[in-house]
């Protein structure tokens, strides 16, 4: 984390998933993922489509 990693691996996986063909790709996250990750999601051409919040996992806390 913080090495600037994730923009890369997203961008190739993206191009990987254009190069076979798919037709629609899809990013679903939550909040344990990384503060910054939704921001790389939409800098990749992601746009929100859903969003709703629900209470953290005991298992988490």
């Amino acid at each position: 984390m913080g090495k600037g990693l994730g923009k890369h691996l997203l961008s190739y996986g993206v191009d990987y998933g254009w190069e076979r063909g798919a037709k629609c790709l899809w990013v679903h996250t939550c909040n344990l993922d990384s503060p910054y990750a939704l921001n790389n999601y939409l800098k990749r051409g992601f746009k929100i489509y859903n969003s709703y919040e629900e209470p953290m996992p005991k298992a988490y806390l």
